[in-house]
């Protein structure tokens, strides 16, 4: 693999995702036996959440905290095998009558193959695709207020907490990349189809970055988007689990190359419109990445 190829790679392995976003190397295929790996610590705190027709609500004190890995093996020629997952989920959610009440679990798995289909030079074209198992509780485990303004009354219920997706969802995507220099741009445009009932979802994403050495920074655009034809009913909720879940988000990343083929960075991201049955407010991230 080139140097610009290898810089790529790794400024893409370590992307920080939006919450319910997949992790993508990018078209660039590592050669057979190689690969990359990252774990990184997501912190949420929650400002407020869309509901599934994208009323915004006010509820009471919402934080999220996730550990969760991500890595790609070379299988072969143009071709390996990739998985993430969420190792461990944290979800903190006040209830106005009994205090802040917390629920840990496991993520929803995801493994699937991806092949570079065209290599020219400093250009990339590749396919991926992917499993996603319901291995979380998606049950609701909490009911979510709203946050009362003044005066006496009820608290209102506008939702409930899930922590688990609760269908099978199998992505694919078609993923493009272009190297120059010390730069790269990468775009991938995809589809989702859910079981049980789910809508599906379109995904988009675009980013760029550059490497300035022993530093390495990055900007993504990204975004899924529920198409409402499945028959389950769509959530209400902050967590972005669940049924009719869409968002669009931006990250700012940067990182450093700390020696050998280990990096560490951090980034910060938020929404940037069109946010269905998730929680608005920054998510920032630490993360350590490796390529091997």
């Amino acid at each position: 693999m080139t140097k610009a190829r290898r810089a790529a790679c790794a400024l893409l392995v370590a992307a920080a995702l939006l919450p319910s976003a997949s992790a993508s190397a990018g078209p660039w295929a590592p050669e057979q036996g190689h690969g990359y790996a990252k774990v990184w610590v997501k912190y949420l705190l929650g400002f407020g959440f869309s509901d599934s027709d994208g009323s915004f609500s006010n509820y009471q004190s919402y934080h999220e905290l996730f550990v969760a890995s991500y890595g790609e093996l070379g299988l072969g020629r143009r071709v390996s095998l990739w998985w993430q997952t969420d190792l461990v989920r944290a979800f903190f959610l006040r209830d106005p009558n009994t205090g802040r009440q917390s629920h840990a679990g496991i993520g929803d798995p995801a493994l699937g193959l991806a092949y570079q289909l065209v290599q020219r030079a400093s250009f990339a074209l590749g396919v991926r695709g992917a499993v996603r198992v319901p291995f979380a509780r998606d049950e609701p485990v909490q009911t979510v207020f709203e946050r009362r303004r003044g005066g006496d009354g009820e608290f209102d219920a506008v939702g409930e907490l899930r922590i688990g997706e609760g269908a099978v969802g199998m992505p694919f995507s078609l993923e493009v990349g272009y190297s120059f220099g010390a730069w790269y741009l990468a775009g991938s445009a995809g589809y989702e189809v859910r079981l049980a009932g789910y809508d599906d979802r379109i995904l988009w994403s675009v980013e760029g970055g550059r490497d300035f050495g022993n530093f390495r920074g990055r900007v993504r655009l990204s975004g899924a988007h529920s198409i409402r034809r499945g028959s389950a009913e769509r959530v209400n909720t902050p967590s972005g689990q669940g049924n009719g879940v869409s968002y669009a988000g931006a990250a700012v990343e940067a990182e450093r190359h700390v020696g050998g083929d280990t990096y560490v960075g951090a980034s910060i991201e938020g929404g940037i419109g069109g946010l269905r049955s998730q929680s608005g407010g920054p998510v920032v991230s630490v993360y350590v990445a490796t390529t091997f």
